[in-house]
């Protein structure tokens, strides 16, 4: 759990570590409620989600294994979210791959 410092202390329990006023701090919760009890620390800050669809959270090879096997629908919504936002080379390839077997006919026709 992460609060706003709003007045420097030493964490006597992180070595006696200083934080100084405007920055974050993490700890448990206890830890952090106690020291929010003292005058020390802040609201609590929220942290932060990934946006997006997390089958393209992971590294190049990450994302490759999670959308093989995704419908063309789907596909196609990860391949424009990927274009707009990280845009890496080796995944957009890899999807255009995979929706481009979509359109070939299937073996024996």
């Amino acid at each position: 759990m992460k609060a706003k410092v709003i007045k420097a202390f030493k964490d006597k329990e992180n070595d006696k570590k200083r934080y100084a006023a405007n920055k974050e701090f993490e700890a448990n919760e206890a830890r952090v409620k106690e020291l929010q009890r003292l005058g020390y620390l802040g609201e609590v800050v929220e942290e932060k989600q990934p946006e997006g669809d997390p089958r393209l959270a992971g590294n190049v090879e990450e994302t490759k294994n999670a959308v093989e096997g995704l419908d063309q629908e789907t596909l196609n919504a990860l391949l424009a979210e990927e274009m707009e936002n990280k845009n890496r080379k080796g995944v957009t390839e890899y999807i255009e791959e995979l929706l481009a077997a979509f359109d070939e006919p299937p073996e024996g026709e």
